[in-house]
This record gives structure tokens, sequence and C-alpha cells, in this order.
């Protein structure tokens, strides 16, 4: 389904796919414009992409560059139609992008701007802050915007109508994506912005989903031999959906 466009704030636009027929999650990503330009904080597919350029939000508007919040091909895939602009990922890109790359598939379009630590992005009256935070993958970022809002990228999934998806953790050890959960806690005052899913308005609800992640990650970090998704995810409320995803995550 095509991403459509949800302004949070004026030039601040979300985009957001439905997921496929019988599936559950959906995907996200952002374009900040200003003056007849836009940056985007993730990309979707390429299909994904080519329809946000063509949505009444981004009429006119010239692509200036990108955040990729990781080399997964559902958030860097739509790099390709941005021409030439400079992309802001971090400096452990690589790996993950070729682990991802489709046997005998084209490279990655590959970032201009290396992030390993605490980096600022001015872009018009905006100001982003772009931060490692490995765990979801090894590569991971988050992106604070105007100190209101946090684009907490695949360290936390909903449903596209709220609901928890379970963690999905790729870098090892697990301990990393709990270290993500922590830091996320102490930021619970911001508007999180999930890679996938609905945006976290309401205090609430984000210090309960942040606890629910860490109860579980620490379950699976410190079990031994493997755990089963009801021990791992025991207190959790609400419950996570995307159990098929746990046998992967504690391995």
């Amino acid at each position: 389904m095509a991403a459509r466009g949800i302004e949070l704030d004026p030039g601040l636009v979300l985009f957001q796919v439905d997921p496929p027929e019988g599936e559950i999650e959906g995907l996200n990503f952002m374009a900040i414009v200003d003056d007849g330009r836009a940056l985007f904080i993730d990309t979707g597919y390429a299909v994904d992409m080519a329809a946000a350029l063509a949505d009444p939000y981004l009429e006119g508007v010239v692509p200036y560059g990108a955040v990729v919040s990781h080399y997964h091909p559902d958030h860097d895939g739509g790099l390709p139609l941005l021409g030439k602009v400079d992309v802001w990922a971090s400096d452990a890109w690589r790996a993950t992008a070729d682990a991802w790359r489709e046997p005998g598939g084209a490279a990655s379009v590959e970032p201009t701007r290396l992030v390993s630590g605490r980096t600022e992005l001015r872009f018009g009256r905006r100001i982003l802050e772009l931060y490692p935070l490995p765990g979801h993958s090894d590569d991971s970022l988050a992106v604070v915007i105007d100190g209101a809002w946090l684009y907490v990228a695949d360290a936390v999934l909903l449903t596209n109508d709220g609901r928890p998806l379970l963690p999905s953790v790729h870098s090892r050890p697990v301990s990393r994506h709990v270290d993500a959960m922590d830091w996320l806690a102490a930021r619970t005052d911001l508007v999180f912005i999930p890679g996938h899913g609905s945006v976290m308005a309401d205090r609430g609800q984000r210090e309960r989903d942040i606890r629910n992640r860490q109860r579980y990650l620490s379950a699976i970090a410190g079990a031994q031999g493997g755990i089963s998704f009801a021990d791992a995810t025991a207190g959790c409320d609400p419950p996570f959906l995307g159990e098929a995803w746990h046998e992967h995550n504690y391995r």
C-alpha cells in the first residue's frame, strides 16, 4: 500500500505504510521540509519513496539528504531515488548492509557522513541530534528532533494501530539492546516515533512500553540455553505480538 503523509508539525511529515495483506508490521519514514528542500529520516523501500515523492506534502520539493537509522532494506531502499545527496549513517553501516544484501544484488548507496557519537545536524529551523543506539542492529541510530521528538527507529516496534510488537534483536550480545532500552527510558519525555507503527504521543504508553521491553530483553539476555516465549514475556502488559521472532532473539 502506498505511503501516506501525516504532518506531525509544520514541515515535519511522517510517511506511513500499511502492512501487506495478512501481516502485522507496517513501515514508517520521515521528511523534514524547509524552503523547498527535504531531509529524509529513513527512506522505506524504493516503491515507498516513489509514492512519497509524489505526495502533495513534497510537491515541488528537492531532496537535500537522508539520515539512515540502519542499513536494512526497508530503511535504505529508497536512497537511489533521491539522487546525489548527503547521507548520514553509523560508521558500522557496512557490515549490516552487506549482510542484508541479496546475493548478486546491487550495493547499497554509501553514506557520505559517518556518525560515531552524538552528531548535531541543522536543517533549516530544525536541529537534529544523531545518536548511535545499537541493539536492533549494530549500526542503529536514534534521532532527536528539536528536543521534542525522538525517532527511535526499530528499537521500539508497534503495529500501525499502536499494539506492541516483540523486540527484534540483531546485535549481539542482547545486552546491547537492553542498554538501548535504558537510554530510551531516560528520554520518555520526548514523543517517540518508531520505524514501524504509530507515534507514541502519550508518556504513560512510552514508559509502559519501555518497561515491558526491558523485562523481556533482560530475561533473554540472562537465559542459559534458551527461554520460552511465555517465560520471557511473563509480566509484560500489554502483551507483545510477533512471537515468531522470539527464537531468533535469544540465539
